[in-house]
């Protein structure tokens, strides 16, 4: 973090955020490979319409854990964290 900023709270703030969602970066790269052999075998729109619902489901999830939509509590940066979470998982 600190090749970016020298600022200590942006340095914490980033580590908190990359220690949640590291995990989904594993998620990804198995998802990638995924929707790459779907395309591969002729299921581009398929892959497409997947590849779409999952950036509009992080949105959406975004918005319900960043700042606590829904009755979910606001988590912050943790919450941006989390959704990129579940919507790979998902």
């Amino acid at each position: 973090m600190r090749f970016f900023t020298n600022k200590s709270e942006l340095i914490r703030m980033g580590s908190e955020y990359l220690r949640f969602v590291g995990i989904s970066y594993l998620l990804s790269a198995v998802s990638q490979v995924y929707l790459t052999f779907m395309k591969n075998c002729n299921a581009v729109n398929l892959s497409t319409i997947i590849s779409s619902m999952t950036v509009v489901l992080n949105i959406v999830f975004n918005a319900v854990f960043i700042f606590g939509l829904f009755g979910a509590a606001a988590m912050g940066i943790r919450g941006a964290a989390l959704a990129t979470v579940l919507t790979t998982a998902i």
